[in-house]
């Protein structure tokens, strides 16, 4: 699948990878990807039904990803 730059909100003046307006939108959308990931983990864990049915090996592993993530941010 392929994204268009104006879909990423890059427009026509993104000049590749190493720009720091791309490595900029890039960390934010990891920062949201991240918190969105740790809200489903919350909910479905906490047992509040309205955010069943997610399989719970793809919690587990959402969590396990998360916490290696922390780790690595910690050192």
């Amino acid at each position: 699948m392929q994204v268009s730059r104006t879909a990423l909100g890059l427009g026509s003046d993104a000049v590749g990878v190493n720009s720091p307006s791309l490595q900029d939108k890039c960390r934010k959308l990891n920062e949201l990807a991240t918190s969105k990931l740790a809200e489903i983990i919350t909910h479905v864990s906490s047992g509040d039904p309205a955010w069943q049915g997610y399989k719970e090996s793809e919690v587990i592993v959402a969590r396990q990803l998360l916490d290696s993530e922390f780790q690595l941010t910690k050192h």
